[in-house]
């Protein structure tokens, strides 16, 4: 049986929707992982702290100082506001690059990684079934 031009279209969509979102959360949680296996747990000094407008919030932007084998090193991360210049702070670093820098090396926000993983393989699974069907 021929399937219709409609039905072709919602059936690229589906894929296409579905690779792009399994794409986007699969490179997310890959490149958590990545991180995370090569992740050393080390102490960093706050720097300096730059308040940025981003989309219709205010961000604060930590500058955190830290050494690593006689090398000092400066990252930008967000602040979870709190923190003032001068505190310690644990911050978990690259092994492989120590300029990467993390506040921590939980998974609690790969949440939105799954999600998107998991929708793009439903929309993927619906537009490979509708073509079958």
């Amino acid at each position: 049986m021929k399937m219709e031009i409609g039905g072709k279209v919602a059936y690229l969509i589906f894929l296409m929707v579905g690779l792009t979102l399994m794409f986007s959360g699969g490179n997310g949680l890959v490149g958590y992982f990545t991180f995370t296996r090569n992740a050393i747990e080390h102490t960093g000094i706050i720097f300096r702290i730059d308040t940025i407008q981003q989309d219709a919030d205010k961000v604060r932007m930590l500058t955190v100082k830290y050494s690593v084998s006689g090398q000092e090193y400066e990252s930008r991360i967000k602040d979870y506001w709190g923190m003032k210049t001068g505190d310690e702070m644990k911050i978990f670093y690259n092994s492989r690059k120590p300029s990467e820098i993390q506040l921590n090396a939980d998974t609690s926000f790969l949440t939105g990684d799954v999600i998107f993983l998991s929708m793009g393989l439903l929309f993927f699974l619906i537009g490979i079934f509708d073509r079958f069907l």
